[in-house]
């Protein structure tokens, strides 16, 4: 059966363990505007529905953590907002998508070793910090990321963020962008800057940064 099924009302759902789907799915909630809490070291055997409306929260946990989460709209599927809480790390592997209209906010950090697609009209916000391309590890967005205030972005040397638009807007105040990789927006800005926003471009150590 299913690890966790829901039928009726509004549910909030907690995992600091492992939750196991024998059908193959871990959680399937209905459409109404769930919540889904998960700590950094928990596991789900089978993916995880958020039947179109549901939240998910990638938590500080109790012990303060990083966590690791694979496979962002694709293992975890159907949730209208997935959001990263402040102060909490968590880093995002393999092969995900921002599913249209869905929205993913950092006001924590999170750092991308993998891929990262943003959907149709799907979003990526970032109020607090975004890593692509962790050292050692190539990363990739395609699609537009946002960027709020006080928000940073850290493109690292083998990172890549693309976009067919702007590829990084900035439409809060005192943003950080730092490039060591690849920033291109195609046909749009590579970056599109606001007031008292900055931009490092190579000041890592890679001359060949590039954002065009």
């Amino acid at each position: 059966g299913i690890g966790v099924y829901q039928e009726l009302g509004v549910a909030t759902v907690v995992n600091a363990g492992a939750i196991t789907g024998r059908s193959g799915v871990a959680i399937q909630f209905n459409t109404e505007v769930n919540r889904l809490v998960i700590d950094p070291g928990a596991e789900f055997a089978g993916t995880v529905k958020g039947g179109g409306n549901a939240v998910m929260e990638l938590a500080v946990g109790p012990h303060a953590l990083a966590g690791v989460v694979v496979g962002i709209g694709n293992s975890y599927a159907g949730f209208a907002t997935i959001a990263v809480d402040p102060g909490a790390t968590w880093t995002a592997a393999g092969h995900g998508t921002i599913e249209s209209g869905a929205t993913v906010a950092l006001d924590g950090s999170l750092n991308l070793r993998g891929s990262l697609l943003v959907s149709g009209a799907g979003q990526l916000i970032v109020y607090g910090t975004l890593a692509v391309g962790v050292p050692e590890y190539s990363g990739y967005v395609y699609g537009p990321v946002t960027l709020g205030d006080n928000g940073v972005v850290t493109n690292h040397r083998l990172g890549t963020i693309s976009a067919p638009g702007h590829a990084i807007a900035g439409y809060g105040l005192s943003n950080t962008v730092s490039n060591d990789g690849t920033i291109r927006g195609d046909p749009g800005d590579g970056i599109d800057l606001h007031m008292g926003d900055t931009v490092d471009n190579g000041t890592g150590g890679n001359y060949q940064a590039s954002i065009y």
